[in-house]
């Protein structure tokens, strides 16, 4: 190139526009030359342009995104840098706290492996995937980023929603993660998957990836099309998750498990993941976790009806006449509004939501009435609630379990990778015995076989029963263990809300009680008093002598087989005040998620308690709601406790009411004015006034 010519592209160079990546643009494309020559033609076809005109290639491009990136950013101030450097800390933080809970999941041979799961619960308990524990049987080993391996045992399963529990075993306590609040998750959140993909750990210590929430309430169809193994209401997320991390956790930057990992978007992509993962939501989790405690095989919930989106609304385009909800006036044409308080938009929500819903779970339903033929107005009045067309209905009713089906039978495959050497082996001391086949056989149990609804162990059951009782017994007396005999208190009577009346409680920890009545309420005078001396339960009117029931006919009354049942969980053994003892399932009491203990006395007393073990006193119980067991459980009468607050080191509920209905209507209110411990009550506190006076 002659000096004019060198001076003439140098000014070329020199003088062009330059745009995001240099004077030809963002693209970087290279084209071909005449002859093969790379690079787009020159001016008269002379060959590739000179450098300066060349475009550039994608790496280069990048390259130089990143410089003049970073010549333009300004460098960061102390506080900017302070808070990244807190940030990261954080996450460190957040990760080291429940590194430990995350478990490696392995079935019974020491060859057989491919899980995951979480501690979430210091007595052992995980959650993990039902296609999991389907596939290594009721029992396995279970590695910890201790490096140590321990025993497990399958303790409930959920095939809808591919959900189980396994309790671990050999530590009298494990490390584990709280559970969180997947309501609040939001799509962009950072998300942490923790697990045991491919088993690439053969000492257990669990994997970590960081992504985000890359969208909420998805919805993915059950295995093979069928009704097990569905994801609905489900969390979708980036973070990378391969085959191996099926039932670990998915956590949020604090630390607390928002989702159970379960299916990724790589089976027809050669198991490759590819940036889609799916979470069952904690709080589907939640909705199931009684159930799966009381060692059911679980069943998810059904309206036993169907809806499809017409011009902006729902409407119901089939229904079984059987149906609950169709005998309180649901029909063909209705438009639905909302389910269990949630307004539905469309008919996939409302699908989405009802997969998170176990199967008997009280719910309301809300409806418009459309216009209907003669023949199906003919139809609808017969039913026993016949609702006007254009009327907005707000309905209750327990849901119904939805079949399966045919369960599948195919297993998963599981990949077989070593264990970890014993510390023996390791140091030589120790040769590693080869396993005998056939004792190899025998060590491996038939695959579980999973009846819907039915309880698999109650043996479980009643563990899981005094585990519950101590936990309430834990947040009764605030772990101060301050004994209290007795606890009186002055209360007032609501009805509606509004002041009725007033009366004194005297309430002993053996179950006697007195009720007196101060200002009159309900047509029951000033001075009526009602109450149980240990033997007989009593009542009388001012100026009249007490009236008793016999000692066989008191212990049948529901006021004194509830305070004697109250009285025995109180104690150092308390099932043994029971002729039976059951966790049912879960349920909803006082508008909270609740544990349904069954329990029935020695005088063939069957009593319901519902308990709360979810909240800021995890893991203590709550006690929600009390009643005589029926058909109905508790709808049609129960008592309902909340605001408990402490009197000398003991929780007592402050606000009592007796409720009826699935939406537990208020009907008669008590709230406790003032309360104090009583060491030593009378000799005569509980018995009646002698003559009437």
């Amino acid at each position: 190139m002659s000096k004019p010519q060198m001076a003439t592209a140098m000014r070329t160079r020199s003088s062009r526009p330059l745009g995001p990546l240099g004077p030809l643009g963002p693209f970087g494309v290279r084209g071909k030359g005449p002859k093969g020559q790379k690079g787009p033609k020159g001016p008269e076809g002379r060959g590739p342009l000179p450098l300066g005109r060349r475009r550039l290639t994608p790496l280069a491009a990048l390259l130089c995104m990143a410089a003049l990136a970073s010549a333009a950013a300004p460098p960061l101030s102390p506080e900017e840098l302070a808070r990244v450097k807190a940030a990261e800390a954080a996450r460190v933080q957040a990760v080291q706290s429940v590194y430990g809970a995350v478990v490696a999941v392995y079935g019974p041979a020491t060859d057989r492996g491919g899980g995951s799961g979480v501690l979430y619960d210091d007595q052992g308990f995980a959650l993990t995937n039902h296609h999991v524990v389907r596939a290594a049987g009721r029992a396995g080993k279970a590695g910890l980023a201790d490096g140590q391996a321990y025993d497990w045992d399958m303790i409930g399963t959920d095939p809808g929603g591919d959900v189980a529990v396994i309790r671990l075993k050999g530590k009298p306590k494990f490390p584990f993660a709280p559970l969180g609040d997947s309501r609040a998750v939001r799509v962009g959140d950072w998300a942490m998957a923790m697990g045991n993909p491919f088993a690439l750990a053969e000492d257990f210590a669990p994997t970590v990836t960081l992504g985000i929430v890359s969208g909420i309430e998805r919805f993915q169809p059950g295995e093979g099309g069928g009704r097990t193994l569905v994801y609905g209401n489900c969390i979708q997320f980036d973070t990378s998750i391969n085959p191996g991390n099926s039932g670990g956790p998915l956590f949020n930057l604090a630390g607390q498990v928002i989702g159970i990992n379960g299916r990724g978007s790589f089976e027809e992509r050669g198991r490759v993941n590819v940036g889609v993962g799916y979470a069952i939501s904690i709080e589907q989790i939640k909705n199931f976790l009684p159930d799966l405690l009381a060692t059911r095989v679980c069943q998810h919930a059904t309206l036993d009806a169907t809806f499809r989106d017409d011009a902006g609304k729902v409407i119901c385009d089939a229904i079984n006449e059987d149906a609950a909800v169709a005998k309180l006036g649901l029909g063909l044409g209705d438009q639905l509004l909302a389910f269990d308080g949630v307004r539905i938009r469309t008919a996939n929500q409302y699908l989405n939501l009802i997969t998170t819903y176990p199967a008997e779970w009280p719910a309301s339903v809300t409806f418009r009435v459309a216009r209907r033929s003669a023949a199906e107005s003919a139809a609808t009045e017969s039913r026993p609630t016949s609702p006007n067309a254009g009327d907005e209905r707000t309905v209750w009713l327990r849901l119904r379990a939805l079949p399966y089906g045919q369960m599948p039978q195919r297993q998963p495959d599981i990949r077989r990778v070593p264990m970890p050497k014993s510390k023996e082996a390791e140091k030589g001391g120790e040769k590693e015995k080869a396993a005998d086949p056939k004792e190899k056989a025998k060590a491996v149990p038939p695959r579980p076989e999973f009846e819907p609804g039915k309880i698999m162990s109650k043996d479980l059951n009643r563990q899981e029963c005094e585990r519950l009782l101590r936990r309430w017994n834990a947040f009764r007396v605030g772990g101060t263990g301050v004994p209290t005999v007795a606890v009186r208190s002055e209360e007032n009577v609501l009805v509606d809300g509004k002041p009725v009346g007033r009366r004194r409680v005297l309430r002993a920890a053996d179950g006697r009680f007195r009720v007196d009545v101060l200002e009159g309420y309900n047509d029951l005078p000033k001075g009526y008093a009602w109450a149980f001396d240990g033997k007989t339960f009593w009542h009388q009117a001012p100026g009249k002598p007490a009236e008793r029931k016999s000692e066989a006919d008191s212990g049948k009354d529901a006021e004194v087989a509830l305070a004697r049942a109250l009285a025995a969980f109180g104690q150092e053994k308390p099932l043994d005040a029971f002729a039976a003892v059951e966790l049912e399932s879960g349920d909803r009491a006082g508008g909270e998620r609740a544990f349904r203990l069954r329990v029935e006395d020695k005088a063939g007393n069957k009593l319901l308690f519902w308990f709360a073990l979810f909240g800021d006193e995890w893991p203590a119980a709550r006690l929600l709601k009390a009643a005589v067991d029926s058909p109905q459980k508790g709808a049609d009468g129960a008592w309902v406790f909340s605001d408990h607050g402490l009197v000398a080191g003991v929780r007592v509920p402050h606000r009592t009411c007796r409720v009826v209905g699935l939406d537990e209507r208020v009907v008669l209110e008590s709230v406790v004015t003032s309360a104090e411990a009583v060491a030593k009550p009378e000799d005569n506190a509980f018995l009646p006034v002698a003559g009437g006076q």
